[in-house]
């Protein structure tokens, strides 16, 4: 009967670890995919902008940009 409550006490420490690293992954996980589609939105919202500007534009062309 002890052996059984050793075995329950293990496995049970076991999945515990195991949760806390699942856990702790996911987390990072999903930190790390906020942080890619933030770069990505901000990448976007800059090279795909249509404001106007008169340097440093990095599309030419415009109908409401400067006449280079």
């Amino acid at each position: 009967m002890k052996n059984q409550g050793q075995a329950t006490l293990e496995y049970l420490i076991l999945l515990s670890i195991m949760a806390v690293v699942a856990l702790k992954s996911a987390s990072m996980f999903g930190l790390f995919l906020s942080d890619s589609f933030g770069d990505f939105a901000r990448v976007l919202s800059v090279y795909l902008s249509v404001g106007v500007c008169k340097d440093n534009c990095f599309w030419a062309g415009y109908i409401n940009g400067y006449e280079n």
